[in-house]
């Protein structure tokens, strides 16, 4: 039967307990971290969504203010092309003045 010196089991049992409670402590630390991380992140995440929302709100403006530019070139475009035929068409006496001046405002 081997011999147990009670001091120094009680030395490695107080050792052994110390170094749970640090586990322990560094465990709580660690954990109290990673809620804060994950605050931070998500933060973060919420940050860039508002962003990536702002961002799409104006795209769809500046797409909608390309249509309407779009439109409105087509409409000048088509305008300023009656306004030459019908100059054309008074210039060559190609038809009556009233029926050059339908051309011009798209009545021919």
């Amino acid at each position: 039967m081997r011999f147990v010196n009670p001091e120094a089991l009680e030395t490695i049992l107080s050792n052994l307990t110390s170094k749970i409670n640090d586990l322990n402590q560094a465990s709580a630390i660690l954990s109290t971290e990673e809620q804060g991380y994950i605050q931070t992140l998500q933060s973060e995440i919420d940050t860039l969504n508002g962003a990536v929302t702002d961002l799409n709100g104006n795209l769809n403006g500046t797409l909608s203010d390309a249509q309407m530019l779009q439109e409105t070139t087509l409409n000048a475009t088509m305008t300023a092309q009656n306004y030459l035929t019908a100059a054309i068409c008074f210039r060559n006496d190609q038809k009556s003045s009233a029926e050059c001046g339908a051309i011009a405002f798209g009545q021919s």
